[in-house]
């Protein structure tokens, strides 16, 4: 068998919150998300680990009531480099129910809840954006095999995943990547992994 269902239950709630970093730091790069994995450890130790979600950049999202506002002193360094402290603040910013999501597919009169949409796709890319090496909206990594071309270049397979909703309910979109680097950036993408 080819594929196999595996079905998911939802809570129907979902609360978004918004993250700040100080100092402020670049989205890219990886740093927040290892930070928020820091976060997720020191802070949320009494919550299952992945009750939420975080898109890498400055949201995050839960099933679960949070205590709202948190803070926290993160203390990170890696490469040899001395740790630095970072104080992360995660505050409230929407709450929205998934009802609203069936409502949109049972009445096609309806606009498309979009903070909906958003949030179930950064749950989608939880996953493969810690295992994965994150560029852009694709990932790759090694293991997706990758090609000589000649000259130094290298392509590397990987893929993009999106949520498209259709007539029957949502689908998940899964498209492959090919990029292409100089020979040297396999040992950069091997490295990159945390």
């Amino acid at each position: 068998m080819l594929f196999s269902t595996v079905g998911y239950h939802w809570r129907l709630g979902v609360v978004g919150r918004r993250v700040a970093f100080m100092p402020d730091i670049p989205s890219g790069g990886g740093l927040p998300r290892k930070l928020m994995e820091e976060f997720r450890k020191k802070f949320l130790g009494s919550y299952a680990p992945l009750t939420i979600v975080f898109d890498g950049a400055k949201n995050l999202y839960s099933i679960q009531e949070l205590r709202a506002p948190m803070s926290e002193v993160i203390s990170f360094g890696e490469d040899g480099r001395p740790p630095k402290e970072y104080k992360i603040e995660v505050k409230q910013a929407s709450r929205f129910d998934l009802n609203e999501l069936i409502r949109f597919f049972q009445d096609s009169s309806r606009q498309l809840p979009q903070n909906i949409l958003q949030s179930l796709e950064v749950a989608l890319r939880e996953v493969p954006a810690i295992k994965y090496v994150n560029v852009g909206r694709f990932f790759f990594d090694p293991i997706f095999g990758h090609t000589g071309m000649g000259g130094g270049l290298v392509s590397f397979n990987g893929f993009f995943q999106s949520l498209r909703p259709c007539q029957q309910g949502l689908m998940v979109n899964i498209d492959a990547k090919g990029e292409n680097r100089t020979a040297s950036a396999i040992l950069i993408l091997r490295s990159s992994k945390f």
